[in-house]
């Protein structure tokens, strides 16, 4: 897939500026430089500019239509492209992988709105955020830059479009709404009604019933959600299977960590895991199938698998890795507890070690091990992206929550960032970073 080289280096070095003067490529018909408008020679969707912004480059090729605006302070770049089956979520993880995965990046953190909470949302067919960064120099102060980042749904199934705005930090304000100026333009064709959308699926293809293409992708309850008479055989097998799937995923995890200790020069001891699916008595009390949940028992040194709840809220929602990256999680609260995070001996405290720093360290290190399997071949096109939108849909707190709540653990987009975060920088980034 083609992105943007080193736009965001070019950016933070207030380079843009040159830009704006210098001739873009030929450009494709896609353009009218006489009126300020573009049409996306593959894929349709049209938008319009005004004075401020100059064409800087625009090309299209192998179904990737790439245009390039500025001003004498930004650059927007809309880059729509048969890629990401046509998420939002995994489109915008990738937005976010270009910038966290630019080596002459550092700090990248979310960019809080006047509310204190970071800039982020999401809808149907539609996902962004937004994040500050800085780039180091030489006997100088870092170069501070921020990115606003957008996809949208071409065709579902099928193709997304990727939108980045950067700027210079202090020009960010000013510059945002000129760019959210042109994206309020933007329009994107519906597909007609019959139109073949290959190789996505039509809404008539799924009410239909049709087989999906890709065998290997159905996920561990897909024999129970399809049962005509609801077998409880079909159940009980769903259920072997998920647990099954959770025990070679902690295998792998543990695996990962006990080898990271060992590179390390620390013991590491490995978590008991225990999957259950009636009412239990633990080291923390009594947990209920249902009730409680997936959760770490720090006096058992055990991992609490809630197998009822992993099947119906979570497997059967988001796919089989996201089972994986909640063991994960929860194994990031044992290595937790064999570094003594709370009490600060191993590494410098966490701010006041609340349960929002606890939780997103947690992340980062799921983020982590997700790297290392992903790194190893054991994972599918699409299991980062899903671990991603299990932390953006299902386990973010509910808008408004405190963050000196006991049970905080973030909001979507924060928990998002930190697992990518690890994903990216590795375990060391989640240990060594005192702003989480």
């Amino acid at each position: 897939m083609r992105r943007h080289p080193s736009a965001f280096l070019v950016l933070a070095l207030v380079l843009v500026q040159a830009l704006a003067l210098v001739p873009g490529r030929a450009m494709a018909q896609g353009v009218d430089e006489d009126a300020n408008t573009y049409e996306s020679p593959t894929f349709g969707y049209t938008l319009s500019w005004g004075e401020a912004w100059s064409v800087e480059e625009e090309f299209s090729e192998n179904d990737f239509d790439f245009l390039q605006l500025g001003t004498s302070r930004s650059t927007l770049y809309l880059e729509g492209q048969e890629n990401f089956e046509g998420e939002v979520d995994a489109c915008l993880e990738n937005a976010l992988g270009n910038i966290t995965g630019e080596p002459d990046i550092d700090n990248v953190e979310p960019l809080e709105g006047e509310d204190g909470k970071p800039v982020a949302g999401a809808e149907e067919g539609r996902a962004y955020a937004a994040y500050t960064y800085e780039v180091p120099q030489e006997d100088a102060e870092p170069l501070a830059g921020a990115a606003y980042l957008e996809c949208r749904t071409l065709i579902p199934g099928t193709a997304a479009l990727e939108i980045t705005f950067a700027t210079g930090r202090d020009s960010y304000e000013d510059e945002q709404p000129l760019a959210q100026e042109v994206l309020d333009t933007l329009v994107i064709p519906v597909p007609a009604e019959g139109e073949d959308s290959d190789p996505g699926e039509t809404d008539a293809d799924a009410d239909a019933g049709e087989e999906d293409e890709d065998e290997g992708d159905s996920t561990v309850n897909d024999d129970a959600s399809t049962s005509d008479d609801g077998d409880t055989a079909d159940d009980e097998a769903s259920a072997e299977e998920l647990i099954e799937l959770m025990q070679e995923s902690a295998a792998d995890i543990d695996e990962y960590w006990s080898a990271t200790f060992e590179a390390s020069g620390l013991d590491y001891e490995s978590p008991t895991v225990e999957y259950y699916d009636d009412t239990i008595e633990t080291g923390c009390g009594t947990v209920e199938p249902l009730g409680t949940g997936p959760h770490y028992c720090p006096p058992d040194r055990a991992i609490y698998m809630d197998v009822p709840f992993m099947e119906d809220y979570v497997v059967s929602d988001y796919g089989e890795f996201s089972a994986a990256f909640v063991v994960a999680h929860e194994w990031g609260h044992h290595i937790q507890e064999l570094l003594d995070v709370r009490s600060c001996q191993i590494q410098e405290c966490l701010v006041g070690s609340t349960s929002l720093e606890i939780e997103l360290q947690a992340d980062c290190m799921a983020g982590s091990w997700t790297r290392y399997a992903d790194d190893e071949g054991s994972l599918r096109f699409g299991d980062t992206e899903s671990a991603v939108v299990v932390l953006a849909q299902l386990v973010g707190d509910p808008e408004g929550t405190a963050v000196d709540d006991p049970a905080v653990h973030g909001p979507g987009s924060l928990r998002a960032y930190w697992f990518l975060n690890g994903y990216y920088n590795g375990v060391e980034i989640c240990l060594s970073d005192g702003r989480l």
